[in-house]
C-alpha cells in the first residue's frame, strides 16, 4: 500500500507542473479574477497594525479587542494576515453574518438563541471529539478503522478481567467440564483462598472499566443533545432540558474545551450585522468566567471585528473592550476610481468618466472586486468586448442595486418601467405634452394675431362698441346703468366717450352690476336693454396687449415660437433616451422614480422589506446614478440583450406577448400603447405564418414602419391591411392614423404610408370624404398636407372632388407646409386651377413664397382684400402700406413693373376697376390711361367719367363712340 502511494505521489508530481500550474499560469495571465475572501498581507501596509496587536497580545489584561472599521475597511484582512503571522492554526474564527435572503434592511434583530447556537457550534466543532472526551455534547463519530480498533480494545479491558474472575469463581466446575484429573480439581478447591483474592482483584479491575466506559458513555451524567440542528433555520432542541440561554447551559462545555484545546483566540466578525447587543455582553461575561476557570500564563483572548457606531456612545465602547484598534479603510470614494482603473484591463480611454463616476457609488472592496469579476466575465461571453461601457453599466446596477435589477424580470421596478414606457413612447409625455399645450397655445395666438384688424386700442374698443351700438346710432343710443335718483333711474353714457377714454371704458365695464343700452324719446321718456358685459374687459385686455405691440414683429416672434416648438415635436418619437432623460431633467426624473416606486405591488412582486431595500438604495445615490448612466446613454432600451446570451432566431418573451395579445384580438390603440417590439422582422413572420397579419392589433407602428421601408418583400400584405383598413369607418380610420402619426420615430414614416395608402392603393377619394365630412383638426391638418403635397391630382377618379377638397381646405394650410412640402404643394394646386379668395398676409418665407407663386400665376380672387396683400407683398421692400395700394392700386403696378400682375389686370380689367380702381384716389393721367383700355366696357368707363375726378387736357385721346346716357 506504501509503495502504490509513493507511485501515485511521483505521477502527480510529473503531472502538475506541465497541465495544472500551466494552465493556473494561462489563468492568471489571462484576465484578472480575484475572490471576494479576506487576503493575508506582509507588506508594510500592516505592520503598524501587527505592531499595534504585539502591544495588546503582550498583556494579560487584555482579553476583549476591538477590531473597528466600515464595511469592506479591511478588518477581516487585518486580523487574518496578523493571525498567519503570529497565531497560526492557535485562533478560532466565528463568523455571525445575518445574510436574510431579500430582506437586506429588514432591521429585524436575529433571535438570541440562534446566535448563541452558532457560536456554540464554530467554537465546540473546532476541536475533534477525540480530542474532548468529556464533553457532554453527542456528535457523529467518524466510524472508521482506527474508530473501530478503539472500541474492539476498550471492550477487550472490559471483557478480559470479567473472563478472568469468572475462571477464579468458576474454576472446578471448569475443570469438570474439561474432564480434568481429579487431583487437580481437589487442588483448586484446596486454594480456594487464593481463587477469592484474584476473584476480588478481578472484580474490581472489571468493575473500574465498566465505570470508565459508563462515564465516557455519559450514564452518571445528564448528558445534554443536541438532537436537532438546523444550521439554515438556526434552530436546536435541547432534549434534557430547556434553558433561557444556550451559552450559559454550555457554559462548563466552553470552558472544558479551552481548558483542554490549544485555541486561545476566539475572533468573532460581523456580530454587528445582526443587530443584536446583548450578545456582545454575554460574550464578554463568558470571556471573564473562561478565564477564571483555566490555568495557563496567558488568557483567552476575543476579538470583535465591528463597525465603529455598534455602541452608542464613546464611553460605552471604551468600557467595553480591552483595546480598540481602527482599520483605515482601504477603499473610499476617493480612491476607487484609482482602484477599479487598475483592475479593469484593456477597458477604453474614452469611457474613463463611466468608472470615475460610477466609483463614487461603490463603498467598499468586495463589491468593487465582484464588479469586475461579473464585468469580464459578461464582457467576453455575452457581448465579445464589443459595448465594453454598456456592459459595465449594466454590471455596476446589478451588483449595488440588485433588487430593482432583479425587479426587470417580474416586469417591474424603476429602470424596467423607465425603459419600458420609453419604448412605449409614454415617457415622452412628461416632457413633450406641456410641448403640445404650448404649440395649441402659440397657434391660438397666431390666429389672434391674423384676425385681429385694430391697429390701437382705440380701435379695439371701437369694435367691441360697435357690438352693442352701431356707430351710426352713436349720437341717439347710449350706455347706462341704474341708480337710485329722484329726477332719473339710469345714469347714461355715450359711446363717443368710451371710444376716446380708456379709463370711462374700462370703469364702465368693471361695474359689478347690471348694464343697459337705451336712448331718449319724447324728451322725457326713456327706453333701456338689458346687454351682457361680464366678458368685455377681459377680452379688450387680451386684445390691447396684441395690437400694443410691432404685430408683424409679435407675429413672426410666434411663428418662430412655433416652428421651433414643432421641430422639437418632430423629433418626439426619434428622439434617444439619453436625450429625453437630459430633457425631462434630474428632479423630475426623481418623481417619476417614486411613482414607478409607489406602483410596485406588495406582497405580489416584490416583499416590503425588499421594497424598503430599494426605497433606502435610492435615497443614498441609487437615483442619481441611474440618472447618469440614462442621460449619458450608457443604460439604453436595448439593455435586455446584454442580460442574457443571444441565440439566433429565438424570439424574446416582449414580442411573444405582443404576438399572443394579436392572436386574442387587441386593438390597434392597446397594441402600440402596450408593445415596443425587439425584432420587426421575425414578429412580422410570425404573424404570417399564424394568419395573424391581417388583425387590428398588427396595425403595429413598428411593423408599419418595417414594411413600408422593405416594400418590394411586404407589399402584398402591406396593400391588404390597408385596404381592411379602408373598409373601417371614418372615425376608426382616423383614429389609426392618429396613433401612427403619434408613435412613428420618423416623420417621413407617415408621409410613405400616405403615398402607399392613397396614391398607390386608391383610396384616395374616401379619405378625401372623410377630411371633407371632418373639421380640420391637428391629423387632418397633417393628412391634408401630404395630400396636397405628395399625391397627384390625376390619382382620383373624381378629379372636381380632390379640387373641391383643396378649396375647402382654404388658403390657411400654406400656413402648414415646410420646405419639403411648399413646392410639390404649389405645383399640384396650380395643376388643379385653385382660386383663392382668402389669402391673408404673409409673414414666415414659406407663406412669402407661396403668396408669390400665386401672384404669379394668378390664383387670386381681384377682390379689394386679396389685392391689397398681392401687392403690398410684392413691394415689401419699398414698404408700400394697404392704404397705398388702396389709393393707387394701377399706378403702382405700372411703376414698378409688376407684369405678372399688370396681365393678369388685363385678362380682367373690367372685374379689376369694379372692385377695385373705381375705389381708388389715382392721378388723372392713369385715370385716362384706364379710359383708353382697349377691353374695359363702356359701362365702367362711363361710371369711371361719374364718380371719379381727374382732368383732361383734351378730348381727342378718347374713342368717339362712349355711351354715357347711362
Amino acid at each position: 500500500m506504501t509503495l502504490l502511494c509513493r507511485i501515485k505521489k511521483a505521477l502527480s508530481k510529473i503531472w502538475t507542473p506541465s497541465s495544472c500550474q500551466d494552465a493556473t499560469e494561462n489563468i492568471s495571465n489571462d484576465i484578472q479574477y480575484d475572490t471576494l475572501t479576506p487576503k493575508i498581507k506582509t507588506d508594510d501596509s500592516v505592520n503598524e497594525y501587527f505592531k499595534a496587536l504585539d502591544f495588546a497580545f503582550s498583556k494579560k489584561d487584555v482579553k476583549n479587542i476591538a477590531i473597528t472599521g466600515p464595511y469592506g475597511a479591511g478588518k477581516s484582512t487585518v486580523i487574518l494576515s496578523y493571525m498567519k503571522a503570529r497565531h497560526d492554526k492557535k485562533h478560532i474564527n466565528v463568523s455571525l453574518a445575518d445574510f436574510n435572503i431579500s430582506e437586506k434592511g429588514s432591521g429585524k434583530p436575529s433571535e438570541t438563541s440562534e446566535i448563541e447556537l452558532s457560536i456554540l457550534q464554530q467554537i465546540l466543532y473546532k476541536e475533534n471529539r477525540e480530542n474532548l472526551p468529556d464533553s457532554r455534547i453527542d456528535r457523529i463519530k467518524n466510524r472508521n478503522k482506527k474508530h473501530v480498533f478503539s472500541i474492539f480494545s476498550s471492550f477487550l479491558w472490559f471483557v478480559t478481567p470479567l473472563f478472568i474472575l469468572c475462571l477464579t469463581v468458576f474454576t472446578p466446575k471448569i475443570l469438570i467440564f474439561f474432564e480434568a484429573e481429579k487431583e487437580v480439581i481437589l487442588y483448586f478447591k484446596e486454594h480456594y483462598i487464593y481463587r477469592m483474592i484474584l476473584s476480588i482483584i478481578f472484580a474490581l479491575i472489571g468493575l473500574f472499566f465498566i465505570i470508565r466506559g459508563a462515564s465516557k458513555a455519559g450514564i452518571f451524567d445528564k448528558k445534554l443533545k443536541l438532537s436537532k440542528i438546523a444550521f439554515l433555520q438556526g434552530k436546536a432542541e435541547m432534549t434534557s432540558q430547556e434553558s433561557s440561554s444556550l451559552l450559559n447551559n454550555c457554559l462548563d462545555e466552553i470552558v472544558y474545551f479551552f481548558s483542554v484545546s490549544k485555541y486561545k483566540i476566539v475572533v468573532f466578525e460581523d456580530l454587528d450585522r445582526l443587530g443584536n447587543t446583548e450578545i456582545f455582553v454575554k460574550l464578554r461575561e463568558i470571556n471573564q468566567i473562561v478565564n477564571n476557570n483555566i490555568r495557563g500564563n496567558w488568557p483567552v483572548i476575543f476579538i470583535y471585528a465591528v463597525r465603529d457606531d455598534i455602541f452608542l456612545g464613546s464611553d460605552v465602547r471604551t468600557k467595553f473592550f480591552d483595546f480598540i484598534l481602527p482599520i483605515i479603510p482601504v477603499m473610499d470614494s476617493r480612491n476607487a476610481y484609482t482602484i477599479l482603473k487598475e483592475k479593469i484591463k484593456n477597458f477604453s480611454e474614452s469611457e474613463h468618466s463611466l468608472l470615475k463616476q460610477t466609483s463614487l457609488y461603490i463603498s467598499d472592496m468586495r463589491s468593487l472586486q465582484n464588479i469586475v469579476n461579473e464585468f469580464n466575465i459578461f464582457r467576453n461571453i455575452v457581448d465579445n468586448n464589443q459595448n465594453e461601457a454598456k456592459i459595465f453599466s449594466l454590471v455596476f446596477y446589478k451588483n449595488l442595486y440588485a433588487q430593482d435589477y432583479n425587479l426587470i424580470d417580474k416586469k417591474s421596478g424603476v429602470l424596467y418601467s423607465l425603459i419600458n414606457d420609453y419604448r412605449l413612447k409614454k415617457l415622452h409625455e412628461e416632457y413633450f405634452k406641456s410641448l403640445d399645450d404650448k404649440l395649441s397655445s402659440l397657434y391660438s395666438r397666431l390666429e389672434k394675431l391674423k384676425n385681429e384688424k385694430a391697429i390701437s386700442d382705440s380701435d379695439v374698443r371701437k369694435e367691441l362698441l360697435c357690438r352693442f351700438i352701431s356707430e351710426k346710432l352713436w349720437p341717439y343710443v347710449c350706455f347706462a346703468h341704474k341708480i337710485d335718483s329722484y329726477y332719473s333711474h339710469f345714469k347714461t353714457y355715450n359711446a363717443e366717450e368710451f371710444y376716446k377714454n380708456d379709463d370711462t371704458f374700462q370703469s364702465f365695464f368693471n361695474l359689478n352690476i347690471t348694464l343697459y343700452i337705451g336712448y331718449y324719446f319724447n324728451k322725457n321718456n326713456q327706453q333701456h336693454v338689458e346687454i351682457e358685459g361680464n366678458n368685455v374687459i377681459n377680452e379688450y385686455n387680451k386684445r390691447i396687449e396684441l395690437v400694443s405691440s410691432d404685430r408683424d414683429r409679435e407675429y413672426k416672434k410666434t411663428l418662430g415660437e412655433i416652428e421651433k416648438t414643432k421641430e422639437i415635436i418632430r423629433i418626439r418619437n426619434a428622439i434617444s433616451l439619453e436625450n429625453l432623460i437630459k430633457l425631462i431633467g434630474r428632479e423630475k426624473f426623481i418623481k417619476l422614480a417614486y411613482k414607478y416606486l409607489n406602483s410596485i405591488k406588495v406582497p405580489d412582486i416584490i416583499g416590503k422589506e425588499q421594497l424598503g431595500t430599494i426605497r433606502s438604495e435610492f435615497k443614498h445615490g441609487g437615483l442619481d446614478a441611474l440618472y447618469y448612466l440614462l442621460s449619458n446613454g450608457y443604460l439604453m432600451q436595448d439593455f435586455m440583450m446584454f442580460r442574457s446570451i443571444f441565440y439566433k432566431g429565438a424570439i424574446s418573451v416582449n414580442d411573444n406577448d405582443y404576438i399572443k395579445s394579436v392572436g386574442f384580438y387587441v386593438t390597434c390603440e392597446d397594441a402600440n400603447q402596450n408593445f415596443a417590439l425587439d425584432n420587426e422582422k421575425d414578429v412580422i413572420q410570425d404573424l404570417i405564418s399564424q394568419h395573424f397579419i391581417y388583425r387590428e392589433g398588427a396595425i403595429h407602428h413598428q411593423l408599419i414602419t418595417y414594411m413600408l421601408n422593405h416594400e418590394n418583400t411586404y407589399n402584398t400584405y402591406l396593400d391588404e391591411i390597408i385596404s381592411n383598413l379602408f373598409s373601417k369607418s371614418a372615425s376608426e380610420i382616423l383614429t389609426v392614423f392618429t396613433i401612427l402619426d403619434e408613435k412613428f420615430a420618423y416623420s417621413d414614416s407617415f408621409r410613405k404610408l400616405i403615398i402607399t395608402a392613397l396614391s398607390k392603393n386608391h383610396h384616395f377619394d374616401k379619405m378625401v370624404s372623410i377630411l371633407n365630412e371632418n373639421e380640420l383638426g391637428i391629423i387632418q391638418t397633417k393628412i391634408a398636407v401630404n395630400i396636397v403635397a405628395f399625391i397627384a391630382p390625376d390619382i382620383s377618379s373624381h378629379r372636381n372632388k380632390y379640387r373641391d377638397f383643396v378649396v375647402n381646405t382654404g388658403y390657411g394650410l400654406v400656413s402648414h407646409l415646410d420646405k419639403e412640402t411648399i413646392d410639390s404643394s404649389l405645383n399640384n394646386i396650380k395643376v388643379l386651377d385653385i382660386m383663392y379668395e382668402d389669402i391673408t398676409s404673409p409673414v414666415s418665407d414659406i407663406e412669402y413664397q407661396a403668396l408669390r407663386f400665386v401672384a404669379e400665376n394668378h390664383m387670386y380672387s381681384l377682390s379689394k382684400d386679396s389685392y391689397r396683400i398681392v401687392v403690398s407683398t410684392l413691394l415689401k421692400e419699398k414698404s408700400i402700406t394697404y392704404e397705398q395700394v388702396d389709393r393707387q392700386p394701377m399706378s403702382l403696378i405700372v411703376e414698378n413693373h409688376l407684369q405678372a400682375v399688370k396681365q393678369y389686370i388685363d385678362k380682367n380689367i373690367d372685374l379689376f376697376v369694379r372692385n377695385i380702381f373705381i375705389d381708388s384716389e389715382e392721378e388723372s393721367a392713369t385715370i385716362v390711361e384706364m379710359l383708353k383700355h382697349s377691353e374695359l366696357c363702356d359701362e365702367l368707363k362711363t361710371q369711371i367719367v361719374k364718380e371719379m375726378s381727374f382732368t383732361v387736357s383734351e378730348l381727342t385721346m378718347f374713342a368717339e363712340t362712349i355711351d354715357v346716357s347711362s
